[in-house]
């Protein structure tokens, strides 16, 4: 295996393993405010089953999510973008977007096919999944970029030192 491929690999595993915990905490947050609020309105805790189902219920959803849907976008734009050598912001960002965008509409139209009496329409199922994953994609994009971005910009930033002290 070259480097480029493991440091892809890396990159989008430090991703996933970012996000992941991201979304961990802030649903922490969320249980103990909400605890919180319940014990100064003197009303009942609620489960203790809560806080773990809930962290379960994200590590699962959210892996599921990166799998399928953020990390298919992410590397297709990243290699689409190393083809034809577009750069990483103008270029990537859109890219993964329009990827996610068609991602989320075939989920969307494959959830609505299930058989379920609850199971939503086409548009309305794909609206869901755009407005809830948005935001963790965007999230997941820059996370996965922000090893190579950071590496670049420090390359530049002791280019620019480099030919300071040779003037």
């Amino acid at each position: 295996m070259t480097a480029a491929p493991l440091r892809a690999a890396l990159r989008h595993f430090f991703a996933w393993a970012t996000t992941t915990g991201t979304w961990l905490v802030v649903w922490t947050a969320i249980y103990l405010f909400l605890l919180l609020w319940a014990l100064i309105a003197g009303e009942g805790i609620g489960s203790p089953a809560l806080y773990p189902l809930g962290l379960l219920a994200i590590f699962i959803l959210h892996s599921i999510a990166t799998l399928l849907i953020f990390l298919p976008a992410t590397l297709l734009a990243e290699l689409l973008c190393h083809k034809k050598q577009l750069p990483k912001l103008s270029g990537g960002i859109p890219l993964a977007f329009a990827f996610f965008l068609i991602e989320i509409a075939l989920c969307g139209y494959v959830l609505s096919l299930t058989n379920s009496p609850e199971a939503p329409a086409a548009p309305e199922a794909i609206l869901g999944l755009l407005l809830t994953l948005s935001i963790p994609m965007g999230f997941y994009w820059w996370v996965s970029q922000f090893p190579s971005l950071l590496r670049v910009t420090f390359l530049k930033i002791r280019q620019k030192f480099s030919k300071k002290a040779r003037s």
